[in-house]
């Protein structure tokens, strides 16, 4: 269980290698993992397993200064609950998600409140043939001009 883990830090190579150091083990909660780390501006969660994740309630909740979060090894078979997952990320203007199998289900539609992306500035950038099912999602429809094709990520 990884909630609360860094709340309110702001030491990314710390992170990065508590990140490196948890193996192959998968956890169970991400609740609050990185909320309110105001000036983390990058983070590499690759790494993670989240294949038993149920709770990704905000994760990265007024993670101000992150610009781009790939999220393309992220396994959310298990999400039951994700309440301001990316809330506040202002500053985010690049979100990655490359799973072709199903669609990084939002519980609610304040999973994106305050967000750049709800302010028409970022970008959801998915698989080409998920495309057509973000935008016709309930929560993630609501972004639908802010959806885009991984083949249009900026270089």
């Amino acid at each position: 269980d990884l909630s609360y883990m860094f709340y309110q830090g702001n030491r990314t190579g710390i992170i990065d290698d508590v990140f490196s150091s948890l193996g192959d083990d998968p956890v169970a909660s991400l609740d609050a993992m990185c909320a309110y780390c105001y000036y983390l501006e990058e983070i590499d969660v690759s790494g993670l397993d989240t294949s038993e994740v149920n709770n990704f309630n905000r994760v990265f909740l007024h993670c101000e200064a992150l610009t781009d979060l790939d999220l393309s090894a992220w396994n959310t078979a298990a999400l039951q609950s994700s309440d301001y997952i990316f809330a506040y990320t202002t500053s985010l203007t690049k979100l990655i998600i490359n799973n072709s199998a199903r669609v990084f289900k939002l519980t609610n539609a304040n999973a994106l409140e305050g967000s750049a992306i709800a302010a028409g500035t970022g970008f959801v950038y998915v698989p080409a043939s998920m495309v057509a099912a973000y935008k016709a999602d309930a929560v993630w429809g609501q972004y639908a001009s802010q959806i885009k094709s991984i083949s249009e990520l900026p270089a």
